[in-house]
């Protein structure tokens, strides 16, 4: 195991960190497995005060302040608790159930469920996104970042602040398609609050390939919130080849959950009991089997949907919810509209599982076939597209699905999710573009988002900004507030809208993953799409279905080389899939690996780097 010496003292070993959406993974260098393993979704509790002047308007509107606590277990019991006089079993009165069980907290993610950055944009007038529980500023992420790190050095690791638990030297996974700006606010976080050492922030799919053994290849990460493909040629990212689905794992929880509810109500009404429209999570199972309670509370709507659809996750978790269907083989014919699973659906059994009241619900195989589908995606007759064997000036064959041919149930499901998350995109844009428009007839806030972020300091070539001057106010209050102070949030979404506007016109896809994977290669130069095609690395959570280990895998490369013989016959998809034990966890793997070579250290962005360049020294040395 590598160790980094800091300032000549005893060398200290390299911290791993990779925050996702589902979970935080928190562990040593040259570790096989993470030490801190939590979810990322958290119940966080906040006051209300007044917000300072933002960029867009000469106002001060009442913003929410920053977190003040955060609880990590959440769906078995309620977090204010119960009130002391209902733990008698024998109390029947409805004034002494539990009130208040949640109080003032709220739900919470670092991670945006639209973009799947670590970036929350303002909330927006649509009812639709009302669920993420941000702050009105959108800047929960940059409180929620920190607060986890310290969560997993304290509890994984066992160092507490008062050892100097920030002189370890980090490796931060990011996702490959971070843009510039949201990079060097990261950085800023971590050296102006942390007061971090030194740090690199590393792209995740280079590490899932470093994971693998490999310095280039095409990393396919099936994720909680949606499904990303990604070329690594030579250890860097080919940015112009990624691809990203908006189908993940999260929105096959909730297909689970829904068809849960359905089983549940119709086996209830076949037994004549009282009809609910939904099962009892646990917490409410607790308050009839512990408390003895007649008539049950609920907690607040999100906490209360959170601790259902956890059950939902136990359940796809057991392969009782979505498993893949390896009977069918990929074929060249066009398939009837009509086809579904159910031909094949009595080769596998249907699935119990039970719910927490006891009742035994029964998921049929053809149900789990079509969650799976939808996951993965399951394309149709591929044909190819130009006069010499499909391949276009440019040497890059292409493809295309055959016109007029029907929507499959999955690709229907697909399409709606991919409908639903470029809307969702394309009015955080407008909205941005509105807020820059209305900046600039007041004339204020685009100078500071300039000096800020501008394309020199992306590049690493301008040197660090200076900062703002202490106020007298300022002088006497903490060096937390003063360096939160810095933080706007409505800058860096102004920085970084042209970057999403690049995603959503090149990378954003309702593709299956086989034709992901085709697209995502045939982006990249003629010379590199063997090597490219040649080794495909599998990873994410997203890629431990069931029945068998190899059954995502096998599927995958199937669909793919049948896509790929349309054209070139003969070219070979290589699949590269670790153990299920190390997918859900294989961009950290692969930053222990990175990070306990001896000559790592050299790569660290430094304190020293910092306050020389600035944030901008990010993009240079950890490209």
């Amino acid at each position: 195991m590598a160790s980094y010496s800091s300032g000549g003292q005893s060398p200290l070993n390299a911290v791993v960190a990779d925050i996702g959406q589902y979970a935080t993974k928190v562990g040593w260098a040259g570790d096989d497995h993470p030490k801190a393993y939590f979810r990322s979704n958290v119940a966080v509790l906040r006051s209300e005060l007044s917000g300072e002047k933002n960029a867009y308007s000469k106002k001060k509107p009442k913003q929410r302040s920053s977190i003040t606590d955060v609880r990590y277990d959440y769906y078995s019991r309620p977090i204010a608790g119960y009130n002391s006089n209902t733990n008698s079993k024998s109390s029947n009165n409805t004034d002494d159930l539990p009130t208040s069980l949640d109080g003032a907290w709220e739900l919470s993610n670092p991670v945006d469920p639209v973009t799947g950055l670590w970036y929350q944009p303002a909330k927006m007038d649509d009812p639709s996104r009302q669920d993420m529980h941000c702050r009105e500023d959108g800047a929960d992420w940059a409180d929620l970042l920190p607060l986890l790190l310290k969560h997993g050095y304290r509890n994984g690791l066992n160092v507490h602040s008062n050892n100097n638990s920030w002189d370890y030297p980090l490796l931060l996974c990011e996702r490959s398609y971070n843009p510039p700006p949201l990079r060097q606010q990261l950085l800023e976080i971590l050296m102006e609050e942390l007061q971090v050492s030194s740090v690199f922030l590393a792209r995740d799919a280079v590490m899932q390939c470093y994971a693998c053994g490999r310095t280039q290849g095409t990393v396919v990460d099936i994720g909680h919130g949606g499904t990303t493909v990604t070329p690594v040629y030579e250890g860097y990212v080919e940015q112009h080849g990624i691809q990203r689905a908006p189908i993940g794992l999260s929105h096959i929880d909730m297909r689970v959950l829904e068809h849960m509810d359905e089983l549940y109500t119709k086996q209830q009404q076949q037994q004549q009991q009282k009809t609910n429209l939904e099962f009892l999570p646990l917490y409410q199972v607790k308050q009839k089997r512990d408390f003895g309670f007649s008539t049950l509370q609920r907690r607040a709507p999100v906490f209360h949907e959170a601790a259902r659809l956890h059950v939902a996750q136990e359940c796809r978790l057991m392969g009782a919810g979505i498993a893949v269907d390896t009977t069918v083989a990929t074929t060249n014919t066009v398939a009837p509209a009509s086809t579904t699973n159910a031909s094949v659906s009595f080769q596998a059994p249907n699935k119990s599982f039970s719910l927490p009241d006891g009742t035994e619900i029964h998921l049929s195989s053809q149900f789990r076939f079509l969650s799976a589908n939808i996951l993965l995606g399951r394309p149709q007759i591929i044909v190819a597209t130009g006069a010499n064997s499909g391949a276009d000036g440019a040497g890059t064959p292409a493809v295309s699905q055959r016109p007029n041919t029907p929507l499959s149930a999955e690709q229907e499901v697909r399409q709606r999710l991919f409908q639903k998350n470029k809307q969702d995109w394309t009015a955080y844009i407008q909205q941005q573009h509105q807020l820059q428009e209305k900046s600039e007839q007041v004339g204020e806030g685009t100078n500071d988002a300039t000096e800020e972020f501008s394309d020199a300091a992306a590049v690493g070539i301008a040197k660090r900004r200076t900062k703002r001057q202490k106020t007298k106010d300022q002088s006497s209050t903490p060096t937390r507030s003063v360096n939160k102070a810095l933080f706007s949030n409505s800058r860096l979404n102004a920085a970084c809208v042209k970057y999403f506007q690049t995603i959503v016109d090149q990378s954003l896809t309702s593709s299956p993953i086989a034709q992901m994977i085709c697209e995502s290669a045939y982006r990249c130069d003629r010379d590199q799409q063997p090597t490219l095609l040649g080794n495909v690395i599998l990873g994410g959570g997203g890629s431990c279905l069931g029945p068998t280990e190899q059954a995502v895998p096998d599927l995958i490369k199937e669909q793919t080389e049948s896509l790929i013989h349309t054209h070139t016959p003969g070219w070979r998809v290589k699949m590269l899939a670790p153990a299920v034990a190390e997918r859900a966890v294989l961009p950290w793997l692969g930053g222990s690996i990175l990070a306990s070579l001896g000559s790592f250290h050299e790569m660290y962005v430094t304190k020293a780097d910092y306050e020389e360049w600035g944030s901008a020294i990010v993009n240079r040395k950890c490209p």
